[in-house]
């Protein structure tokens, strides 16, 4: 039950750490024009 309650954040963060990554490469291409 525990285990699977760690495992279940360590995708909240994963999936989350993804969408800063999408996050940033949307952003860095406005900035440069």
């Amino acid at each position: 039950m525990i285990l699977k309650t760690r495992l279940s954040i360590l995708k909240n963060l994963h999936d989350y750490h993804i969408w800063r990554i999408y996050e940033t490469l949307a952003i860095y291409p406005s900035l440069e024009k």
